[in-house]
């Protein structure tokens, strides 16, 4: 449990974040929207006014630039934390740098412009020591390395690149890098778990855990489904066993378990919407599959809140509803880009909004 002193700091900063997510009225108006200038206009009258006002009325454009608000937001409470609750808190934050990296991997190695990669730029500002603008420069993933030497957080992930270097070479997409950076990423969570002291460890289980085996199990099956992998390959290339998802639960995804099956045995026939999957399209599962864990991730940071506040759950469950809002704000503006009914946008959402 974090420190009294740190208790009393933190609290009114995620108390304060929370009571800024946006309202039902506000949510009512976005999915009634006729228009991305009129959700533009809609979002204009809240928090989000300095985000969406300077770009284009394009959800590529508008999604980065609440991702870049979000993620200002959510490394606010980071700073009132200490010792191995900062640290996990901070490297869970860091999914936005990973975010970033991928970016620029890709470009570099499909040999785009700088501009072109900056186009794709979450602009993390101040909230990131790393020189994004300047990655999105190198001539090729060898010259990435290079210049991630300049902060420590760069030499963290210019390490995981080195180690992931003859793999690249011999290979020659650029899956092996990214790869290796998700992989990373999943372990370094895990440690910072397992250095918390009991109450917080259990807080940062149901939360950052479940978000792990989120992230664990759909990438296992689209290795599966969508690419038709080999089990030996899906294994090798699985992200490390997290919460409820173990090294038996990974072995069984690979060798043809089906979606429906496992997720009973993983989190039971009780969570809401498992009726929907089907027992013969695992590829059509997934998308269902996703807003479903969402959907009980959403349930459990708003329980969190509910509670005693002076702990570390307060702080994760901050981050897990401005990442769901961020999400929803996105599937709403791509829903009126692509001419969905407002009854159609509402039914993507993780969270009930304006309903």
């Amino acid at each position: 449990m974090l420190n009294a002193y740190r208790h009393a700091a933190v609290h009114p900063v995620v108390r304060a974040g929370v009571g800024r997510l946006l309202g039902r009225d506000t949510w009512s108006a976005l999915l009634a929207a006729s228009s991305l200038d009129e959700y533009v206009d809609v979002l204009s009258g809240s928090r989000y006014r300095d985000a969406v006002l300077p770009v284009e009325p394009e959800p590529a454009a508008i999604a980065r630039r609440l991702r870049a608000e979000v993620a200002a937001a959510k490394r606010r409470p980071t700073t009132f934390l200490s010792g191995a609750a900062r640290d996990l808190t901070d490297w869970s934050w860091r999914r936005h740098e990973i975010e970033n990296l991928l970016t620029i991997l890709r470009g570099v190695h499909a040999g785009r412009s700088a501009r072109e990669i900056r186009r794709h730029l979450i602009p993390l500002g101040s909230t990131s020591r790393i020189d994004w603008r300047s990655l999105a420069s190198s001539a090729t993933i060898a010259d990435l390395r290079q210049r991630l030497e300049g902060t420590a957080t760069g030499r963290y992930y210019r390490r995981i690149l080195t180690d992931a270097a003859d793999a690249y070479r011999r290979d020659g997409g650029v899956f092996v890098l990214e790869n290796a950076v998700e992989r990373a990423h999943h372990r370094h969570l895990r440690r910072r778990m397992d250095a918390l002291n009991r109450t917080d460890a259990g807080d940062a289980r149901r939360l950052v855990g479940l978000e792990l085996d989120t992230r664990n199990v759909l990438r296992s099956y689209r290795f599966r489904v969508a690419f038709g992998w080999s089990p030996e390959t899906i294994l090798a290339n699985a992200l490390p066993a997290g919460e409820r998802v173990t090294a038996p639960v990974l072995q069984a995804i690979a060798t043809g378990a089906s979606l429906a099956g496992i997720v009973a045995d993983v989190w039971g026939r009780r969570l809401p919407g498992v009726g929907r999957l089907s027992a013969a399209d695992d590829l059509a599962n997934l998308t269902r599959l996703e807003t479903m864990l969402r959907r009980l991730l959403g349930l459990r940071a708003r329980e969190a809140l509910r509670g005693y506040p002076f702990r570390l759950a307060s702080v994760l469950a901050q981050g897990v509803r401005l990442d769901h809002e961020l999400r929803d704000l996105v599937t709403i503006s791509e829903a009126i880009d692509a001419g969905l009914a407002p009854e159609d946008r509402a039914d993507r959402l993780i969270e009930n909004r304006g309903r």
